[in-house]
């Protein structure tokens, strides 16, 4: 992690056809920051995953986190079907839902998740369209020492963390509250539902 410069980023990646030594992997990065948070952690996961070989690894430092009570904060898609929330499409996002669920009734005062429902519509091409979240965002600790982002393409999911080609920056100092806000102004905006 950089400290000498106020506003420091670094590179992190996933995908072994591109990745070299000087480069931290997306999956690592983000376990790192989760570890390191002290008082909250918000996180947006456009599509999740509870992924058996790593995704999962990312799941349980988020119950960590929330069990020594840090504020975690996520908003998320939900893949659907037949229109209703409680029917997801794949295995490991039927998973990824019933975690979410089981860590807002486990951890009620420190683990919180909102459902973006891209509720205002945007006009394009002549039809009316639902926006989606698809920025993929981790930070933690605005305004305190050792704040950190991460903004990547990386989804929360095995396929990101081990096969696909992914690239991101993890920012430190006052820039993570320009992402923390955005964040909350988000979760705040009306466009978002409880799980």
């Amino acid at each position: 992690m950089m400290s000498d410069d106020k506003d420091a980023f670094e590179i992190v990646a996933s995908g072994s056809a591109w990745m070299n030594p000087s480069v931290r992997r997306i999956q690592n990065a983000i376990i790192e920051l989760i570890e390191g948070s002290r008082k909250s952690l918000m996180m947006t996961m456009p599509y999740v995953y509870y992924g058996v070989e790593s995704a999962s690894k990312v799941w349980m430092a988020l119950e960590d986190a929330a069990a020594r009570g840090v504020s975690v904060y996520v908003i998320c898609n939900l893949q659907r079907t037949n229109g209703t929330k409680d029917q997801v499409t794949t295995t490991g996002t039927q998973s990824a839902y019933k975690k979410l669920k089981s860590m807002t009734s486990d951890y009620p005062h420190s683990f919180a998740v909102m459902q973006f429902t891209g509720g205002s519509q945007v006009r394009n091409n002549d039809k009316v369209r639902n926006p989606i979240l698809h920025a993929k965002i981790i930070a933690s600790d605005p305004g305190q020492d050792g704040a950190a982002a991460i903004i990547s393409s990386a989804n929360q999911s095995d396929a990101a963390y081990l096969r696909n080609l992914e690239m991101g920056v993890q920012i430190f100092g006052s820039k993570v509250e320009d992402v923390t806000s955005m964040f909350f102004a988000l979760w705040d905006s009306g466009q978002c539902e409880s799980i």
